[in-house]
């Protein structure tokens, strides 16, 4: 006999990599998942095609697929099975060689599977899977057996990263924001590791398991850790090489380039370029997290969920949007070049340690004379706080060459085309919640310090060109403003406070406590030559929820929105840098508030939506994803621009506009615009004797009459037109009455020319859209209707908030009760019964605020409204 001593030395495994022949991890009997809601995650890099089952992971005997479940690939073609047969599997293949986050989601109802937090396909029901104590949960195969060695086969070939397991049914959005990063726990709660937020509607306890695979660190004593407290640690078997760590988490740049070249991308071979399309080739990646360390061009609009620029210039060169929608932390610089902006939407943060810059152009008039309204998108760049105040020295540069320069500030009324240019200091004011008086403009410096969504003015430099362009530089301005503030009737030079348009629509309805709801716009005309007050040639266009206004003028004879002055009607979105003033409320006033629900992209040569108060003129053509404007949903309201000649060729233009449900005959928030202008030749509606310059009103009614006030200097012919019509019928008339003559004047025909005396007229004109000698209605046959007495009683009751009906109509029953409030909105609503007691009808109101509403009480002979207060 022969023997002889041997050693033999085992080695761990010590890396993580699965080569398609028998690489696997064994986290024994874990995850049966026969119960409740439950969700993976993971990355994976597939290597191989073929039609052979390549497993992702499974809790299952591969030779009995009874019970429980798998995730596999197919072909490319990725799909989760479960029991019997049953399976979810996706309608778009991937491709080998490329990076993909995988997600299953199940709901105790649903089951749902997500490519990069895209749904490929449609929900599939059923049951969690059947618990088998003794299969193996398997990373990279499925086990035969249910004892050592199991016998794993159908291995998957390719990289996997960033497996998580959760107990919840995770959402759409909780997929998007975790996809592109790992996750930590902070205060029980799951924190982004890139993007420091928390994931809304988790908690770390609802994790199972969770494995980063970082083999320098994730990897001990040949097992995979898990980074719960759960400590269900994976067994490595077979596996001696280590598999690259390249899944995107996040997405980082490596060298100057393109957005749009893969080799930009640190492993651009490896990944799809962030926010394009993803797996079914129509749904753009708009969650995608992107950190850029180098000079990056972008061409074509970018949305992104996180975007860290450490350092260098991202640029958007193409008049495109970089939309973030979660996270951006700036210690590098954005160059929005042209009509580039930054978006930001609601929940959007700005990280506050940003040390970074955006440089942001627009243009003024170079005209001497001639203000310009400005508000900053930038306050001043610091790392312990955003929307700080801003002087206009440090934030307003020269941006006539590609490198902004600091503007030339001088004394004297003008200033100069140098270069820099030279600015007078002398004109810049302004006003800042005071009456409506001139004299209450308040002058200031380069150095003064201006609030953010403050405005102020500033006259040009002389230069030859009709617009100069200058440059915003510094730390932009994003989420709440609450800084400003406007008493009752008093005025508040206000403005755009962001580094892309401005929403006036989200703007006037977020501040209806505190203004009157219209934006007035000034607009020093170009043929304006001197700073003699009395003599500026200029006017204040109008916005608000109805439409907009030009600013009136001279010597034309007609206004349309692209019409003179040179700016025309102001459209709904505001441009970067644009002021404006707003009007405090009626016996209220208050905070002045900005957020980022008032944000869009709207380039300034938008003409059916910007107020295109600057006009740019280079255009870059876009690459890749189009620059197109955010849409907008254009309500088919009917409108008319009531066009007025005084005697010496001015111009007003009012608007009437038919805004069903929203706005009545009466004084309507955000509807109706009070004219601001001071003129001695004018027109305008009245309300309550006021004059008005737009009008709101409910849905067209052909017998309804709107009074037009008329004012004159001096006697002389004077011109009623239309400027403009909007969504009406083509044969509709559209009359002026003159109630001295008692005569109507169509004027969708011709205009109506009157001889007016010097004087206001405040009763003798209206807009009528029926003329009974044009258009006699036909005698009907009479109708007998038998006559309803109004024999029913609406009661409201405080305290128990419920309104009681008594019905006493004969042969009568009630079908509906409706609330509405008093802007016409239906609150609430409950349908009676047939077999309802006529006599006791309660309906209770749920919690509401204090107001007044109307109560309509629909029946089968008729309806019955009654107004109650709630208190």
């Amino acid at each position: 006999e022969v023997s002889d001593e041997v050693q033999i030395t085992l080695n761990p495994c010590n890396h993580l990599d699965f080569d398609g022949t028998d690489d696997n991890v064994n986290f024994k009997n874990n995850f049966n998942l026969n119960s409740g809601s439950f969700s993976f995650e993971v990355w994976i890099k597939s290597e191989t095609t073929n039609g052979n089952i390549q497993t992702i992971l499974s809790k299952r005997n591969a030779s009995n697929l009874n019970d429980g479940y798998d995730l596999r690939l197919v072909n490319n073609t990725l799909s989760f099975n479960w029991n019997n047969g049953n399976s979810i599997s996706s309608s778009y293949p991937i491709s080998t060689g490329r990076w993909y986050h995988v997600a299953v989601t199940y709901d105790e109802t649903n089951y749902n599977l997500y490519v990069d937090g895209v749904s490929v396909r449609n929900a599939v029901a059923g049951a969690n899977p059947i618990a088998n104590s003794n299969a193996k949960f398997i990373l990279g195969a499925m086990a035969q057996n249910t004892v050592f060695p199991y016998q794993p086969i159908h291995y998957f070939d390719g990289w996997m990263e960033e497996l998580r397991i959760w107990n919840v049914a995770l959402t759409d959005a909780q997929v998007r924001q975790m996809m592109n990063q790992r996750i930590q726990e902070e205060n029980s709660t799951v924190l982004g590791s890139t993007v420091p937020l928390n994931i809304p509607g988790l908690s770390w306890t609802n994790l199972e398991a969770y494995y980063q695979m970082v083999q320098a660190t994730d990897l001990i004593n040949g097992h995979l850790i898990d980074k719960t407290t759960n400590a269900r640690n994976g067994r490595l078997l077979n596996i001696y090489t280590p598999q690259p760590e390249t899944a995107p988490l996040p997405y980082t740049s490596i060298t100057d380039g393109n957005w749009e070249d893969n080799a930009t991308w640190t492993h651009g071979n490896v990944w799809n370029i962030p926010n394009t399309t993803g797996i079914n080739n129509t749904t753009y990646i708009d969650w995608n997290i992107v950190k850029t360390d180098n000079n990056i061009t972008t061409a074509g609009n970018k949305t992104v969920l996180g975007l860290l620029v450490t350092s260098n210039i991202l640029y958007a060169n193409s008049n495109n949007k970089i939309e973030v929608s979660h996270y951006l932390k700036l210690d590098g610089k954005i160059d929005l070049i042209s009509k580039s902006q930054l978006v930001q939407t609601q929940g959007s943060v700005l990280d506050v340690s940003s040390s970074g810059s955006i440089e942001r152009d627009q243009q003024g008039q170079s005209n001497l004379f001639n203000y310009n309204y400005w508000s900053s998108p930038v306050g001043t760049i610091n790392t312990t706080a955003n929307n700080l105040n801003y002087t206009v020295g440090s934030v307003m540069k020269d941006g006539t060459t590609t490198t902004p320069r600091n503007i030339q500030w001088i004394g004297g009324y003008n200033g100069a085309p140098t270069s820099p240019i030279s600015t007078a200091r002398y004109w810049l004011y302004k006003f800042d919640n005071y009456a409506n008086a001139y004299a209450n403009w308040v002058q200031m410096n380069e150095n003064s310090t201006v609030r953010v969504g403050q405005g102020f003015t500033m006259k040009g430099s002389g230069a030859a060109t009709t617009t100069q362009n200058y440059t915003f530089v510094g730390k932009p301005n994003n989420g709440l403003i609450n800084s400003n503030s406007v008493s009752a009737n008093q005025l508040l030079l206000a403005g755009n406070p962001y580094p892309c348009s401005l929403d006036s629509e989200a703007f006037i309805n977020a501040n209806q406590n505190s203004t009157n709801g219209s934006i007035y716009f000034w607009e020093h005309y170009a043929s304006n030559n001197t700073h003699v007050l009395r003599d500026y040639q200029g006017g204040y266009a109008t916005r608000n929820l109805t439409g907009g206004v030009a600013p009136s003028s001279a010597n034309v004879d007609y206004i349309s929105k692209l019409g003179t002055p040179s700016r025309g009607i102001p459209n709904r979105f505001i441009p970067v840098g644009q002021a404006f003033f707003i009007i405090g409320k009626a016996g209220a006033g208050g905070t002045v508030t900005y957020d980022n629900n008032q944000r869009a992209f709207h380039k300034e040569d938008d003409a059916s939506n910007s107020n295109v108060l600057f006009r740019v003129t280079t255009t870059a053509k876009p690459t890749s994803r189009s620059n197109e404007n955010d849409v907008v949903v254009d309500e088919k309201y009917k409108k008319i621009r009531l066009g007025f000649n005084s005697h010496n060729d001015y111009h007003r233009q009012i608007l009437l506009g038919f805004i069903d449900g929203k706005a009545t005959n009466e004084m309507d928030f955000g509807y109706d615009a009070y004219n601001m202008d001071k003129f001695p030749n004018d027109m305008f509606f009245l309300i309550g004797g006021s004059p008005f310059v737009i009008q709101g009103v409910g849905a067209f009614d052909k017998n309804a009459s709107y009074p037009i006030g008329v004012k004159t200097n001096a006697e002389g012919i004077v011109k009623f037109m239309i400027d403009e019509v909007e969504n009406f019928d083509a044969n509709q008339a559209i009359y002026i009455f003159d109630s001295v003559t008692n005569t109507y004047h169509n004027i969708r025909q011709s205009n109506f020319e009157i001889n007016l005396i010097a004087g206001t007229n405040t009763t003798r004109f209206s807009l009528r859209f029926y003329n009974p000698a044009d258009a006699p209605i036909e005698p009907e046959e009479p109708i007998e209707v038998p006559e309803i007495k109004n024999d029913i009683d609406i009661i409201h009751i405080q305290k128990s908030n419920n309104i009681n009906i008594n019905n006493r109509i004969e042969n009568s029953s009630v079908t509906k009760v409706r609330l509405y409030n008093d802007a016409g909105n239906e609150i609430e609503s409950w349908k009676i019964q047939e077999n309802r007691n006529q006599s006791n009808i309660q309906v209770h109101i749920k919690k509401t605020k204090v107001g007044v509403y109307i109560v309509k009480v629909e029946t089968t002979v008729g309806e019955f409204t009654k107004k109650i207060i709630i208190q």
